[in-house]
């Protein structure tokens, strides 16, 4: 799993937190649905960074937040191998900080 799957499972997750569908996300971060569609499908693999600032305001979070949260995952993920789901104790610890 390198960088562009994180990134794009970290939104999935803002996604899902935020109960904001692609749509939204679009109309919210001014990001055309095709850009984010094909990011969150992985057609594509690179994303702007001025586009990941826009997703982060979409979100009300700051850059660091969206990054220091990826980090967290990736430690979880060494802590468990990578394979293997968090389990709910971690999950449950994962959205606290968030």
């Amino acid at each position: 799993m390198d960088l562009s799957d994180l990134i794009i499972e970290r939104i999935l997750e803002l996604q899902k937190q935020n109960k904001m569908n692609t749509y939204q996300l679009s109309l919210k971060s001014g990001i055309p649905r095709s850009t984010l569609s094909k990011l969150l499908s992985r057609q594509s693999k690179t994303i702007r960074l001025e586009n990941l600032l826009y997703i982060c305001e979409a979100f009300n979070i700051k850059l660091w937040q969206f990054f220091f949260m990826i980090l967290v995952l990736m430690r979880l993920r060494q802590v468990n191998g990578e394979r293997k789901k968090l389990t709910k104790l971690q999950y449950r610890h994962y959205n606290r900080i968030m």
